[in-house]
This record gives structure tokens, C-alpha cells and sequence, in this order.
């Protein structure tokens, strides 16, 4: 699964806390046309009320997310791109999210 931190967004209305990461991995791939992603949209952030520096985590939403025809044919792996974050990107995208700059 990769996993990247994108801007925050609270996904239409639909989740109850801000999302701050999100993580794809591929279950299927036709190698031909078509690919399905397992998408996991979470909510990471410091927890302030221990003084260690611990993460909490929190999985906001799970769903699959398909790319075909066109969004699958058209995913750059020419100019040395890693194709796991060409997928990424390409989720993000579809879904209405931002990857974090920097």
C-alpha cells in the first residue's frame, strides 16, 4: 500500500473529521486495460493529550476505486515516474483529492 498525506479535505460533507492521508493499493491488474485499488481515506494527527509523541490514526472511509480504458491507458510510465505513484495520483484525482505539496 502507498501511502501519501494530502491537503486537508473533508470530503464533501461526508466524513465526520478532516482527512489528512490516503492509501491505495492495487488488488487487481489486467495488465491490459483495467485496474482495482483499495482506497483507505484516514485521518492522521499528534496526540496532544500525551506528552510522547504518539500518532493517532483513524480510518474515515474504505472503498474501491477502478481505472479503465482511457484514466488506465493514459498513466505516464515514460519519464521514469514510479507507476505506484502514477496510480496514486491518477486516485487522488478521480476521487476529489489533493496531494500535499512539499
Amino acid at each position: 500500500m502507498k501511502i501519501v498525506e494530502i491537503e486537508p479535505f473533508d470530503y464533501g460533507g461526508r466524513l465526520k473529521k478532516t482527512a489528512t492521508h490516503i492509501g491505495v493499493q492495487i488488488i487487481s491488474d489486467n495488465l491490459v486495460d483495467s485496474l482495482t485499488t483499495l482506497v483507505t481515506v484516514f485521518s492522521k494527527k499528534e496526540n496532544e493529550e500525551i506528552k510522547e509523541e504518539v500518532t493517532v490514526t483513524e480510518i474515515l472511509e474504505v472503498f474501491n476505486e477502478t481505472l479503465s480504458g482511457p484514466e488506465y491507458e493514459n498513466l505516464d510510465t515514460a519519464n521514469d515516474i514510479d507507476i505506484n505513484e502514477e496510480i496514486v495520483v491518477a486516485i487522488i484525482k478521480k476521487v476529489g483529492f489533493e496531494k500535499r505539496k512539499g
